[in-house]
Parts: structure tokens; sequence; C-alpha cells
């Protein structure tokens, strides 16, 4: 239920839309060209962080309005986008207009039945939010120019505000009963105290003034990390604690004591919504996890039936699904942290660890135990995950992401 990024999925269609209507084009085939690239124009303004990573330099100074009226002034543009779809007449496309009509039409009614639920309420989880990714700003941004350090620095002004942005989304949302799960929030404070700090240039967010280029002059190089620092003390640390204050005083002692999403207000249409939007089928809950009970029995059946397969030790009572790779020795590391990548879970290269302070990975933790199976060099890496319970897995579904994101079939 996370809100914090925009929906990415109609964003990179809108991007390949664009580039592959035909130019030329007449009357409804012209008129759906028009509106993607209108839909596009409107999701980069409202969306600057997004619009950055996609080489659109125009936003670079700023991180966008997350309040309340911003949502509803989102959603109202997003009705009439649709309204001027529905008087599009499909029949009269061609093939490749058709299908892009109907991913652009499936994508954007996904979003309204998101904001018919009021998704945008809950921003956060335990793992992922505001709160999470603006640390990593720095490696999202382009770092090459005095511009682009003023554009960095007035992202760093922005944060006090957009914090408040977030705490307002979820003062509404502590309203309407539309809050995290207790449990999933506990060691959330780690993620958020990491960041106020006393002096500036401990924070994360003052590394690259450390290191600029060297074409930007001392003098500049000098006022460029005075600024970071005042940026940092005054609105980064200011909008953390606020944050904190906030968690603290006000949401956490809100938040829920159920766990699935059918404890929502209307959860559990969320829920069903949430089923066909990931898995885009029309498939109900108890089909998707049937599925995944039929799948894992599957699984576990063939890798009894093969006993040239490693087996993992010392995992009782754990349920355990194992992952194999070729690669040399050097790589075995890394195609273990895109295993977990994969998977949406963090990888150990032989115990349990966190990967990224801040993060509490309590739901699912991995184990990796590279092994040599032979003369050929394969390397078999065991991935076990250790299956949340079922009410854990509910809500880590519901909170992280697809409800098909592995939870359901391990």
């Amino acid at each position: 239920m996370n809100c914090v990024t925009r929906n990415s999925g109609i964003a990179v269609f809108l991007l390949l839309a664009c580039q592959q209507l035909a130019y030329g084009q007449t009357g409804d085939a012209e008129d759906l060209s028009q509106l993607i690239d209108e839909v596009w124009q409107f999701d980069l303004k409202e969306s600057p962080l997004f619009a950055t990573r996609v080489g659109v330099r125009r936003y670079n100074d700023q991180l966008g309005h997350q309040a309340v009226a911003d949502h509803k002034r989102r959603i109202l543009a997003k009705r009439e986008f649709d309204n001027r779809l529905r008087k599009i007449d499909r029949s009269k496309l061609k093939r490749p207009d058709q299908i892009n009509y109907d991913v652009f039409a499936r994508l954007l009614h996904d979003e309204l039945a998101e904001a018919t639920f009021q998704a945008y309420l809950i921003p956060i989880t335990n793992r992922s939010g505001f709160h999470i990714s603006f640390p990593q700003l720095a490696k999202r941004v382009p770092l090459n120019s005095v511009q682009d350090y003023e554009n960095y620095i007035a992202r760093l002004n922005a944060f006090e505000r957009y914090a408040e942005d977030h705490i307002g989304l979820m003062r509404v949302g502590i309203k309407e009963g539309i809050v995290l799960p207790a449990v999933v929030l506990e060691g959330y404070q780690e993620s958020i105290v990491t960041h106020i700090v006393k002096d500036p240039r401990r924070s994360l967010l003052f590394a690259p003034f450390t290191h600029m280029p060297d074409k930007i002059s001392q003098v500049d190089q000098q006022r460029l990390a005075a600024a970071g620092r005042q940026a940092i003390s005054s609105s980064v640390v200011v909008g953390y604690r606020k944050f904190l204050d906030f968690m603290k005083q006000e949401y956490v002692p809100a938040c829920r004591g159920s766990i699935g999403a059918a404890a929502l207000p209307n959860g559990r249409a969320f829920y069903r919504h949430r089923v066909r939007r990931f898995t885009t089928l029309d498939v109900t809950p108890a089909q998707v996890h049937e599925t995944g009970h039929a799948e894992v029995a599957r699984i576990r059946a063939a890798l009894e039936d093969d006993p040239s397969l490693p087996r993992l030790q010392g995992l009782h009572g754990h349920r355990s699904i194992i992952v194999g790779f070729d690669a040399r020795q050097s790589d075995v590391e890394e195609e273990m942290l895109a295993a977990g990548k994969h998977m949406g879970v963090p990888v150990g290269d032989l115990a349990p660890r966190d990967v990224q302070r801040g993060h509490d990975y309590s739901l699912a933790t991995v184990l990796g135990n590279p092994r040599d199976t032979g003369t050929q060099r394969r390397r078999e890496v065991n991935v076990a995950i250790r299956a949340p319970t079922p009410t854990a897995i509910e809500c880590r579904t519901q909170f992280h992401g697809s409800p098909t994101n592995g939870a359901h079939f391990l």
C-alpha cells in the first residue's frame, strides 16, 4: 500500500507508448497518442523524483507534493483522462494502438481503484517509504555541476515540508481507520533516528559534499558545503524529528491490532482488487492461496525425487526453497544478493543479516550457503526463506508489494 513513489508501471508504459505511437495519425489514433503524451507529462510534473530518474531535468530541484489535497487533485485529473480515453473508439484503432489502449486503460483503472480505497493514506511500511528512500537521494540524482548541487540542496531544504505532507496523509489515515498493523512497525525507530544528527556532516545526505567534482571551484565547493550543512540541520533533521514525534505520539498508538487487509474499511474488496491488479487475472484470493499450496507440493515432490540437488541443514521448522545458479566462485556473493532482490528479501552470505541499516526484515530472513558441486565449477546457491506465520504472510502481501510476490508460495 506504499504510495511514496508513484505507480512506476503506468509511467514506464507511457514512456514506451509515447515512443511507439506513429506520427501522422489521425482521428482516434491521434487522440490516443495525444492523451498518452499528456498523462506522461502530467506524471513527470507530479513526480519530480521519478522525472529525474528517467532523465527529465526540469524538476530536479523539487520533491513533489503529497498532501491529501494533492492526491485528490491528481485523482480528479486522472478521472478526466479516463473520461477522454472512453471517448476514443478502440475498434477504429490499428492492432498496435489497440494494445496500447488496453494496457493504458488497465493501468489507469488500477490507479483509480487504488484511489477509491484511499491506499495513499498508508504511504509507508516498516521497510519502505519517504523516510527510507530519501537518504538515498544522492545516488539517484546527477551531481556533476554547481547547478546539480544547488538542485540537491533545494531538495534537502524541501524535506521538512515533504515530511509534513506525509504526516498529514497519515493523520487522515488515523481518522479513517486506514492504518498499518502495529506488529509490522516493531523497530521502526531505527530508520528514523539514524538521520537525526547533531552534526550535519554525519548525515548520509552530506556525503556528496565531501567529494565534489574537480571542475567545481574551491570557492563554490565551500559555499555549497555550507549550504548543504544548513539544509540538513534546518530541514532534514527537523523533518525526521517531526516524523519521529508523530510516529511515537500519534501513529503507532493508533495502529490496529488486526493484521490482514480485510480489517481495513472495505478491506475485502481492497484485497480482491490487489489480487487482480498484481496477478492481472480475474481470480480470488482463495484461488491464489490454493495455487500456492499446489506449487509448494509440486516443488517439494520434485526436489525429493532429485537426489543431485543440495539440501539445507539446520533449518528445522522452516519451509524452504532451493534456487540454483551457475557462477564462478567470485560471482557467488553477487548471485546470492541478486536472488534476494528477486524475491524481495535480503540475502546473507552464510547467516541472516540485515543488508541496510535502518531496515527491519523480521518477516523474511534469508540464509545463503554456497556449495561446490564438482569439476565444472557449478555453484548451487541455497536460499532458504524462513516462512512467516500465516497472519504475517497476509500482512506482508498486503503492505509490501504484490499479493503474489512469493509469500503465498513459501
